[in-house]
């Protein structure tokens, strides 16, 4: 997220369960546009126009033109599903490419005590052979949207707006 570009929230807040429900699996299928609105301002304070309008870090909204310009590899690691907003032409990308590449035992960890799940990754360690040069990924039975140093260069060098990325892994 970069604070001077516009926001972006379902109309109906009910709908923030569907973003919250996003594991990685297909909603192809059985996809219904979710009514979003792109967050004005209350206090006089403009916002950029995105073309990933913010959400959140487990969600990534594109503009149309993003789409176009990054359809093959969001194709690669997901499936484009259209949102309905009456400012934009938003769509979501939902990552369904899921790889168990994390390196469990290098990895700093925070599991909830009582099930063992994992609440935080402090430190991540990949097993680069699972990963190779894939646009994104998703670990099992977490949300969180892992970008591939090809994905965050595309987008770097085209000039798209709205994301910000934090390296978790790797060279610094």
């Amino acid at each position: 997220m970069t604070e001077e570009y516009e926001w972006v929230m379902p109309v109906d807040k009910a709908d923030h369960e569907v973003f919250r429900r996003l594991d990685g699996g297909s909603k192809l299928g059985n996809w219904k546009p979710i009514r979003m609105e792109l967050i004005k301002p209350d206090s006089g304070k403009t916002y950029k126009q995105a073309d990933f309008p913010w959400y959140g870090v487990q969600v990534i909204i594109l503009r149309k033109g993003a789409v176009e310009r990054l359809r093959p590899m969001l194709l690669q690691a997901g499936e484009v599903l259209p949102l309905e907003c009456e400012e934009a032409e938003l769509n979501l990308w939902n990552v369904t490419n899921v790889v168990d590449a994390l390196d469990y035992e290098r990895s700093k960890i925070v599991r909830f005590p009582s099930s063992g799940r994992i609440l935080d990754i402090r430190k991540h360690v990949f097993k680069p052979h699972l990963l190779g040069s894939q646009p994104a990924f998703k670990l099992p039975g977490l949300q969180t949207i892992y970008l591939g140093a090809r994905f965050v260069e595309e987008v770097t060098a085209s000039g798209l707006t709205g994301l910000k990325f934090k390296q978790v892994w790797g060279a610094s």
